[in-house]
């Protein structure tokens, strides 16, 4: 004979220790994975800069070396990086009609570019230490 016994006793409702805890090391585990994407967030700009300043700089020299100069009113290292953002076509010698163009460089790419430029006598110079805007 099988007797059956009724208990009076209701389910808990709520969460253990112990599942409290596994859920804490779970999320830890993807905080602790997610942290060197947002740290090395500041650095990645900072090489795209420089590298935005390398390029417009060897830019610049070849559209020098091809007879043209580049002007305007403002900053210049600004107008300079702004000119060649837009297209420089030299007009004369044996690169006429040749377009130099830095492409895909934003508005605020080009100020950040221009931290890590200076001019000195003409010639625009990249310094990979300088911030100085």
């Amino acid at each position: 004979m099988i007797r059956v016994v009724k208990s009076n006793r209701q389910p808990k409702s709520g969460v253990t220790l112990f599942e409290l805890l596994l859920c804490i090391g779970l999320i830890s585990l993807i905080a602790a994975l997610a942290m060197p994407f947002y740290s090395s967030a500041d650095g990645a700009r900072d090489a795209r800069d420089r590298r935005n300043a390398q390029t417009v700089c060897s830019m610049y020299s070849i559209v020098q070396a091809a007879g043209v100069t580049i002007s305007g009113e403002g900053d210049p290292k600004v107008q300079i990086v702004e000119a060649l953002r837009a297209g420089v076509t030299v007009e004369s010698g044996p690169l006429r009609g040749r377009t130099f163009r830095v492409t895909n460089l934003r508005d605020d790419e080009v100020a950040a570019a221009c931290k890590y430029l200076h001019l000195e006598e003409g010639q625009l110079i990249y310094d990979a230490n300088s911030q100085d805007g």
